[in-house]
């Protein structure tokens, strides 16, 4: 996220593409993904939706920067940051708790 906000800081075109398709592929938990199932449960489809939003937006981004729709971009950077703080707000504790054990 860090190398995408300096892209869109500095209009790097380049930079945002690069970043956003980072920010689409970050490695999925496999190992940890049958606790994090467990912990969650009925909540894992809500989590699973805040990933998606991110992932969905992060390539909308990647598009966006080739055409260098920077209103597109913000747009879209506004669902990431949206998706990632409220998938902190309400998952991140319990599974870093669980996780930690």
């Amino acid at each position: 996220m860090n190398n995408l906000n300096q892209g869109i800081f500095l209009e790097d075109f380049t930079l945002i593409e690069k970043a956003a398709l980072e920010v689409a592929s970050h490695p999925k938990p496999k190992s940890q993904l049958p606790t994090i199932i467990k912990t969650l449960n009925v909540r894992m489809p809500q989590f699973k939706s805040t990933d998606s939003k991110v992932h969905h937006s992060a390539i909308d981004i990647a598009k966006l920067a080739k055409k260098r729709d920077m209103a597109g971009i913000l747009n879209k950077h506004s669902v990431i940051m949206e998706n990632c703080v409220a998938c902190h707000t309400q998952f991140r504790l319990e599974i870093s708790r669980v996780l930690s054990q």
